[in-house]
């Protein structure tokens, strides 16, 4: 199973086909979708919704992941002592990746861990 948080631009027509590009590659995808506007309540509303995936999962190696703030939010859920394991994409380190540069062309993940 993979869970999929997605980030700020979540109504744009990019995010719709970067989900359907992972349903590609495994289709028991999730999309978990959370409101931008309440962020004291994302991380709460976020764990909820992950620990029912997890609950009806059958796939020993779930996989959280996200784009932008979707990718902090996969790291914080993963941080949180859910047993899923999880990547960032390159946006989570802009410090790095953006020095110099006014475009990141490319999401790769950084080296997956178990958390």
């Amino acid at each position: 199973m993979i869970i999929y948080l997605h980030g700020f631009d979540s109504n744009s027509p990019g995010n719709h086909e970067k989900v359907l590009q992972l349903q590609f590659i495994d289709p028991d995808v999730r999309l978990v979708s959370y409101s931008t506007r309440h962020p004291k309540h994302d991380m709460q509303h976020l764990l909820k919704e992950v620990d029912k995936m997890l609950q009806l999962n059958v796939d020993d190696r779930p996989l959280i992941c996200g784009v932008g703030l979707g990718g902090y939010w996969a790291e914080r859920i993963a941080f949180c002592a859910i047993s899923v394991r999880w990547y960032l994409t390159r946006i989570c380190f802009p410090m790095k990746t953006w020095r110099g540069k006014s475009i990141v062309r490319k999401n790769t993940p950084i080296s997956p861990r178990s958390a």
